[in-house]
């Protein structure tokens, strides 16, 4: 028997026996029934390698992630009435609060701060520009007596598009009464290949390829591939990074850094959506690893496990 048959019986001898008699009993399992929408996602479970759960998502009725849930902590999403998000707090398992930040907007709906990081949008060059600081250091060796370095975070149009970090306006002075100024500029970028429906690249390490059927985990409700470019906290945007796309991975390599590759293959209810997904290592196109089960999706009026 099948886990979606399964849940129904449970939920009709639930109302079965809760119902006062057989017209109230009908009209209940009506009810049920139209809220059940068995294409939207409900919960999304990453699976170690041991085969136990490891990582959480969770969707309202509306197929909106709300939380993230790992052995150690959660993070929670929170949306105004237009799916707006707001706020991302994380807790631990005990829901303690232990960091929160507001999402701030203006009347264009343009990102303006995050929780304490401000963004500026520069409404000529059509780019964003984050929080500037500038620190002076001393170093008393016999080529440098000081140096200032200035540095500032620049995101290029939507944001989800392309990300640049530029880092350092060095002012160096050469030491030994010689009175030399050096400028020297270091650049260090950062780029999202985004073409409007997936991840293909996150920096110059991680290239990833699509099937073309449809994932059930991004939203075009809510505005999260928005406010995703404006995070800076990596631990965030890594567990985000997967609600972003249109499709279904299939490959990720990792470009300069060497011939490793990862393999994914899914398979598919009868609406075309993944149940479950897989993964294996690669070496220089030779599996190093078995297919081994990574991921399960769960629908509404699906058995979820705990």
């Amino acid at each position: 028997m099948s886990m979606k048959k399964t849940v129904f019986l449970f939920i009709i001898g639930f109302i079965l026996f809760s119902c006062k008699n057989d017209d109230d009993c009908l009209q209940d399992y009506q009810e049920y029934i139209q809220q059940i929408d068995p294409t939207i996602i409900a919960e999304y479970h990453i699976l170690n390698s041991s085969g136990l759960i490891n990582q959480k998502y969770i969707f309202n009725s509306d197929g909106v992630m709300t939380k993230y849930v790992t052995g150690s902590y959660i993070i929670n999403y929170s949306y105004d009435d237009f799916y707006k998000l707001i706020n991302i707090s994380k807790t631990d398992l005990s829901e303690i609060l232990l960091e929160s930040a507001d999402i701030i907007y203006d009347s264009n709906d343009r990102v303006t701060q995050i929780g304490d990081k401000i963004y500026t949008y520069d409404t000529v060059g059509d780019y964003y520009i984050s929080d500037y600081n500038t620190t002076t250091y001393i170093v008393n060796n016999e080529y440098i007596q000081s140096f200032e370095e200035s540095s500032y975070e620049k995101y290029y149009g939507h944001p989800i598009i392309q990300m640049t970090f530029f880092e350092g306006l060095k002012e160096v002075y050469a030491s030994g009464g010689i009175g030399v100024w050096e400028y020297e500029v270091e650049e260090l970028s950062h780029h999202y290949n985004y073409d409007g429906n997936n991840m293909l690249s996150s920096g110059p390490s991680r290239v990833f390829q699509f099937d073309d059927n449809i994932s059930s985990l991004k939203s075009s409700l809510s505005n999260l591939h928005y406010v995703y470019g404006f995070i800076d906290n990596s631990e965030i945007r890594s567990h985000l990074n997967i609600l972003m796309n249109t499709n279904n991975r299939t490959n990720m390599t990792f470009g300069m850094y060497g011939p490793e590759s990862r393999e994914y293959y899914y398979n598919f209810n009868t609406n075309g959506l993944p149940i479950e997904g897989f993964s294996r290592g690669v070496y220089t196109g030779i599996p190093e690893t078995n297919w081994f089960n990574m991921s399960y999706y769960y629908y509404q009026g699906d058995v979820i496990p705990e």
